[in-house]
């Protein structure tokens, strides 16, 4: 049996352990099955919505140490919180180091990096323009030229 396992069924009885022990299933980590990130992620966004192209770079370079369960748990807030009908990067949530490092893993070019975090900044203040000009540390003229050049909302 594998040590996780031995772990979480401390307290059942040595015999009983021993009779259900028949199959040790060992499965790799998420970050190490990357080919089932985006599977997964859309079997938990289910039909409700779907998935950004932005976003799915972020889903597959994220290194998902919660494995499955934080995937699934990232894609359900995501579904539940985003006001779009697709999930979106700014609604996944990552903290902003997450962000960054996984916009690098996935090779995002500056511009995809900018779009997003002033996507997630805007969501943030609630459109709030000077606030969010406030937080990126630009003017309100430049925050509203970067909004039409990517078309944000």
């Amino acid at each position: 049996m594998i040590a996780s396992a031995t772990t979480s069924l401390e307290g059942v009885r040595p015999d009983l352990l021993y009779r259900i022990n028949v199959v040790t299933v060992t499965m790799p980590p998420l970050r190490e099955r990357r080919d089932d990130i985006l599977p997964l992620a859309e079997t938990f966004a289910a039909k409700r919505k779907k998935i950004d192209p932005s976003a799915k770079e972020l889903l597959v370079a994220h290194p998902w140490p919660g494995n499955v369960r934080e995937l699934r748990n990232a894609i359900e807030r995501a579904v539940l919180t985003g006001e779009d009908d697709a999930i979106r990067s700014d609604a996944l949530q990552m903290s902003g180091a997450e962000f960054v490092t996984a916009a690098a893993r996935g090779k995002w070019t500056l511009d995809q990096l900018e779009e997003n975090y002033i996507r997630a900044v805007l969501k943030e203040t609630r459109s709030n323009y000077s606030k969010a000009a406030e937080i990126l540390g630009i003017n309100r003229k430049t925050l509203l030229e970067k909004r039409k050049k990517y078309g944000l909302e």
